[in-house]
């Protein structure tokens, strides 16, 4: 249970310290005395967000604490949370502990320890459950009361199937329509995509083509150089005019005149000879040279002509022509990709149909179980009627299937209420009076506590609305509901606030100039004239004094 509440610089309060009992806790005061600031401070102390508007005029800081006091099966579930954060729950005491500063962030504290609000939100959800007035305009919502169920018949394991599945099968629907909406946009590029590749293979360009003919083109272009220079030789040599004929004109001239030539010219027409042999010899080794030499030029045209054609293809494309090879395999795989499309497409319906089977099947159990719920649920919820004098009204929880599955299932959850004898079932909220609805959620908070085992039940004024007898029921009930746990109760009614255990007053006063608020465990005497107060207003008289004393007895 909540043991104590230590308030400092928080709002009104200047320094408050609050000691709660097991059973029901009853917190009164006039209107704007600062009762919703302890649930407020509380809330801080769980997580809530905090505003450095709450710190208190004059103070750089607020303050607030809040004791539990576990029992063994609680401090056994809390245990693993804490030492997950390096806190260790060692005794039955849990202190929680938030610091809000005027300026800079809040720090939140377990035990001593800083931790983060995440933590604190997961101790709330063991600790505290904590019913407003805003409640009742969430009846309203079929959400609301799809969650409410759920709740009550323990469904998260299979609402988190079912939501997977559903992720599951909504993720394939999505798949399904990117591949449509990529087969819409190429389909249109089919035909340009079909003659670029066309092109392409019959190019075939290779990795690094390019760059190594025009290597080789270079090499070939300077021995071309030396071809031509080869066949001049040759030419000057062996051709018209050449070396050859000269000499051979040059022997007839010797032939002539050899018998008159001196001594010394003798051995002339030898060397004549010589040079004619020389001179044909070198000209045949460089024709057989140049004849060997005719098939790299050929090579040569074909380098160049393969050069201009990759080149050309570059420049039609746009990019340079080592990239060539790449696109060529990345227009393939486009074009295979094009071609598997219808295949991936009927792929994904497949995976469609076996989504949605899965999510059927599980959707169907989740269904299975909330019926089931729903007649246990409305029997509970009956059962609480009789003692909240709603003894005339019939409740069901009925359950229609959704247009389109969702997230949480096939289901859609309404509650329906007759509050009179004779008449139709209709939507609760739409039937129900403000103090009927608050009865009704007081009815189902009881049923969903003994599911959930909320050691702390916190209530803001839910008996808003009622008087007389029925809230004389409501405190009764909310009296039973505090054998079983403790509930702290912000109320207005006399009725209910007589049937506390304790019960403390807030007051709002003027010290130095500055509004603060108090709080205060009243004894039996100052109760009496409390809850005389909240029947007869400002004038107590001694009538509503007999009547408070009548509603303690």
């Amino acid at each position: 249970m909540l043991a104590a509440l230590h308030i400092s610089n928080f709002v009104l309060i200047e320094r408050q310290e609050v000691y709660f009992g097991p059973g029901l806790n009853v917190l009164s005061g006039e209107t704007g005395a600062g009762k919703s600031i302890l649930l407020d401070a509380l809330g801080l102390c769980l997580g809530d967000k905090s505003d450095p508007k709450s710190v208190r005029v004059g103070a750089d800081e607020a303050i607030i604490t809040a004791e539990f006091l576990l029992d063994d099966d609680l401090m056994e579930e809390l245990a693993p949370l804490c030492s997950q954060s390096g806190i260790p729950l060692e005794d039955d005491v849990l202190i929680l502990r938030r610091v809000v500063p005027r300026e800079g962030r809040s720090r939140a504290f377990v035990q001593d320890a800083p931790v983060s609000q995440q933590l604190l939100h997961h101790l709330r959800e063991r600790l505290v459950e904590i019913h407003g007035q805003g409640e009742v305009g969430r009846l309203a919502r079929r959400s609301w009361q799809r969650q409410a169920l759920d709740e009550f018949a323990g469904n998260n394991a299979l609402l988190l199937d079912v939501s997977e599945s559903h992720a599951a099968w909504a993720k394939e629907i999505t798949h399904k329509e990117e591949l449509e909406a990529l087969i819409r946009q190429d389909l249109g590029q089919r035909e340009e995509l079909a003659l670029a590749l066309e092109e392409f293979d019959r190019m075939a360009p290779l990795p690094g083509e390019e760059e190594e003919l025009a290597g080789k083109r270079q090499e070939m272009v300077k021995f071309s150089k030396l071809v031509q220079d080869l066949e001049h030789m040759r030419l000057s040599l062996s051709g018209d005019g050449g070396a050859e004929e000269r000499i051979i004109d040059a022997s007839r001239i010797l032939g002539r005149i050899n018998d008159q030539l001196p001594e010394q010219l003798a051995s002339l027409e030898g060397l004549m000879d010589q040079a004619l042999e020389y001179s044909r010899e070198a000209a045949g080794q460089i024709e057989d040279a140049l004849g060997g030499f005719g098939g790299d030029q050929a090579a040569l045209e074909q380098i160049e002509e393969r050069l201009f054609a990759l080149r050309e293809l570059a420049r039609k494309h746009r990019m340079p022509a080592s990239n060539l090879h790449h696109h060529h395999e990345s227009l393939a795989k486009r074009m295979e990709h094009l071609s598997s499309m219808e295949e991936k497409l009927q792929a994904a319906e497949t995976a469609i149909y076996q989504k949605r089977v899965l999510f059927d099947e599980v959707a169907a159990r989740l269904t299975k179980v909330r019926q089931e719920a729903a007649r246990r649920l409305a029997d509970e919820i009956m059962n609480e009627f009789a003692g909240l004098k709603l003894e005339r009204a019939r409740f069901e929880v009925a359950l229609e299937q959704l247009p389109q599955p969702a997230s949480h299932g096939h289901d859609q959850v309404t509650f329906l209420a007759a509050m009179n004898k004779g008449q139709a079932l209709a939507p609760f909220h739409e039937v129900a009076s403000g103090g009927e609805q608050s009865r009704f959620l007081l009815a189902l908070r009881v049923a969903l506590g003994a599911k959930r085992n909320i050691p702390v039940q916190l209530f803001d004024e839910v008996d808003q609305g009622i008087g007389g007898q029925t809230a004389a029921a409501v405190g009764t009930r909310l009296e039973a509901l505090g054998q079983h746990g403790q509930v702290i109760l912000v109320t207005h009614s006399p009725q209910v606030a007589a049937k506390g255990a304790r019960h403390f007053l807030v007051e709002k006063g003027d010290r130095d100039g500055v509004t603060f608020s108090q709080l205060r465990l009243l004894d039996d005497a100052e109760r009496q004239e409390e809850i005389a107060r909240m029947l007869a207003g400002d004038m107590v008289t001694d009538e509503a004094r007999k009547a408070a004393m009548s509603l303690l007895s």
